[in-house]
């Protein structure tokens, strides 16, 4: 399935990349000065991108593939996470990811399946 949610298109590689560096790397500050030491910066402003450019993008692949994100918090929690834990957590991203867009928010709601956490989203 095509995911046609890239806001953020003034970075180069997919979100999955983003994501996989964050966790190699252990720290945004960390992947932030990686992709400036490989030359990748924002066209638009001249500068290295910023932590929450890089942020929302990991993100992003977190909430959209959580089938494939999930062990890596499992891992990092030292426990795997109880799935209400796991929804949680993915909606109140979802809130943070989508903070601009609401019909944007609404989609990956119903895509994911995520009506019953309008305890969360509905505030």
């Amino acid at each position: 399935m095509s995911i046609s949610h890239r806001q953020n298109r003034l970075l180069v590689h997919p979100d999955k990349e983003y994501f996989e560096l964050w966790k190699e790397l252990g720290t945004l500050t960390k992947v932030q000065s990686h992709l400036k030491l490989a030359g990748e910066i924002n066209a638009k402003l001249n500068q290295p991108f910023s932590e929450q450019t890089i942020r929302i993008a990991a993100l992003r692949y977190v909430i959209e593939y959580p089938e494939e994100t999930r062990p890596t918090f499992d891992a990092e929690q030292g426990r795997p996470l109880s799935d209400k834990e796991w929804e949680e957590y993915l909606v109140k991203t979802a809130l943070t990811v989508y903070d601009t867009s609401t019909d944007k928010l609404k989609s990956w709601i119903e895509r994911k399946g995520m009506q019953k956490y309008d305890y969360i989203y509905a505030k």
